[in-house]
């Protein structure tokens, strides 16, 4: 069996390295079944033989590995060795005497992996007028940045003009001056209550004036009241200028009149006005009934 400690003290591989190494051994068994294909004389082949072949190499790599494994474990080791992978390919039933004899006449040969190239730096394009060095400083030390990366330039806000960004500004605002003066009047007031007990400063409520008659504001409506007074005034000043020596009264005027009129109108030299019938004023609604109060 493998030691425990030994086990414990391996590196642990997160699921995206893993998936990662996956993919790079899976490019490399796919390179080298092509150079495979080319040392047999194959000189075309399909997707899905390539893809077939790189599988049976991986499952015989494993099979392998899982069999040298176990040989090394079965005689108390934790590393398999040499003897354990000719006895594993000897039980596979593989011919270890043609590996040298494959090797020397071999010629093949992996083809170096491309290497990344690293995007060059871009190169900063100096701005402003640099500082002079002073007498102090060594000239080892790395030159001052730019004067507008450390020189204190003053910004401004636009003023926000959209109209739902001003209704949520004014709804905010309205929100904030009802919660102020509830909490100032539910302070200030001789009976302070609140949502829940020993939390004043929480909820705070504001607390209502009780009434001895709470039913005395609608039997006596003071809006109607006033209502009816302004009526009854208006009504009074149409009527006397009916009085005055307005034409409602006289009825309607014939074309003969009318034109009298506007002939006697012209000879005195005064403006010429047609006389317009007035519609005659509605009459004020009647008060509503005073009740005692019991």
């Amino acid at each position: 069996m493998a030691d425990p400690g030994v086990a414990a003290a391996r590196p642990r591989v997160s699921a995206c390295q893993a998936d990662q190494y996956a993919g790079t051994r899976r490019r490399s068994l796919l390179v080298a079944v092509g150079l495979l294909l080319r040392e047999a004389g194959f000189d075309s082949t399909s997707r899905s033989a390539v893809e077939t072949l790189t599988e049976m190499m991986q499952s015989y790599i494993s099979e392998i590995g899982r069999s040298a494994r176990a040989f090394c474990e079965h005689t108390a080791r934790t590393q398999p060795t040499l003897p354990d992978v000719i006895v594993c390919l000897c039980e596979m039933g593989f011919d270890v005497e043609a590996l040298p004899d494959y090797a020397r006449h071999s010629h093949s040969s992996l083809p170096a992996p491309a290497g990344s190239h690293a995007p060059a730096p871009a190169r900063v394009l100096p701005t402003g007028v640099r500082r002079s060095r002073p007498a102090h400083i060594p000239q080892y030390y790395p030159e001052l940045p730019d004067p507008h990366t450390y020189i204190r330039t003053p910004t401004y806000r636009e003023p926000v003009s959209g109209y739902q960004a001003l209704r949520d500004r004014v709804s905010a605002r309205r929100r904030d001056v009802e919660t102020s003066l509830t909490r100032f009047v539910a302070k200030t007031g001789t009976t302070p209550q609140s949502l829940f007990a020993g939390h004043s400063d929480t909820f705070p409520l504001i607390a209502c004036t009780p009434s001895l008659l709470p039913y005395l504001g609608a039997l006596l409506p003071s809006e109607l009241e006033g209502q009816g007074e302004g009526s009854s005034e208006e009504g009074g000043g149409d009527g006397g200028g009916g009085l005055g020596g307005t034409s409602e009264d006289s009825g309607p005027l014939s074309p003969g009149d009318r034109d009298s009129g506007d002939g006697g109108a012209g000879a005195g030299g005064g403006p010429s006005q047609a006389a317009t019938p007035r519609a005659p004023a509605a009459p004020p609604p009647p008060p509503p009934p005073r009740r005692s109060p019991p």
